[in-house]
């Protein structure tokens, strides 16, 4: 049938129909968004060829970490149902996100910094490649009675804990810096709304997973869990973020008002 057909790009099932096209339609968007997720910064760099000010580099590589683990929960999930959206997502994500990596290197403010640039991005490479090919293995393989393969419960539980935890920490020595200040820096805007999409999306993606499974797996909750306290941090950033562009509205006003009189 058509629909089951489409419905196994990620593995939901037709029984539940409803939660299954939903998932579906926001899997769709959480891996457009998650593959663009270093794209804002790069075009930042790119564009401005600096770094800029506040950024932490091994923020960047938490996240490079963050994804791979991401990656390879949902393409060894435990659970009927994979997570292979989440597996598709990263993977592609993470063939952007080295270039991300490489041209913060190398507009670096610091000059030490700059000279790591291409070792940055060997290192880079070979860590997404490596990864790459077992999520692959483990998306498409099959054991000797020909199931899908998985990861080893106990495995899986350290994993979902973990992983999910580095992604949504990642920034958060940033974030501290910024609240402690009451100014926003450590990244561009455009990447601060992509990560508030993205955890918006694929909150909704899970919770149709979960009801598509017809079981909220402990994994499953584990993973959304993060993701809620993930959105929260970067909700306080665009805090920030509203509340800077408010005061420079306002002091423009006076300084405006005040050069009329």
């Amino acid at each position: 049938m058509w629909e089951q057909k489409i419905l196994d790009i990620y593995t939901l099932k037709a029984d539940s129909p409803i939660s299954g096209w939903i998932a579906w339609v926001f899997a769709t968007i959480s891996i457009i968004l998650t593959v663009s997720i270093g794209v804002p910064q790069l075009v930042y760099l790119l564009k401005n060829k600096d770094t800029g000010e506040g950024v932490n580099f091994y923020s960047f590589w938490i996240v490079l970490v963050g994804a791979i683990g991401w990656m390879l929960i949902g393409s060894w999930d435990v659970a009927e149902v994979k997570m292979a959206a989440s597996a598709i997502a990263n993977m592609l994500s993470l063939l952007l996100f080295i270039f991300t990596i490489f041209f913060t290197y190398k507009y670096a403010r610091n000059e030490a910094k700059r000279k790591q640039a291409w070792i940055a991005l060997t290192v880079a490479v070979v860590a997404v490649a490596l990864s790459s090919a077992l999520a692959i293995y483990g998306l498409v393989g099959k054991d000797a009675n020909g199931n899908q393969l998985r990861m080893w419960p106990q495995l899986h539980a350290v994993c979902v804990v973990v992983f999910p935890m580095l992604t949504t920490f990642s920034f958060f020595p940033s974030v501290i810096k910024s609240l402690e200040q009451k100014r926003f820096m450590g990244m561009s805007k455009g990447m601060l709304f992509t990560l508030v999409s993205i955890n918006i999306t694929w909150i909704i993606y899970r919770i149709n997973l979960g009801i598509n499974n017809g079981e909220f797996t402990a994994g499953l909750i584990t993973t959304m869990v993060w993701q809620f306290v993930s959105l929260s941090i970067y909700l306080s950033q665009v805090y920030l973020l509203i509340r800077q562009y408010v005061i420079n509205k306002r002091e423009k006003r006076i300084i405006t008002k005040n050069a009329n009189e």
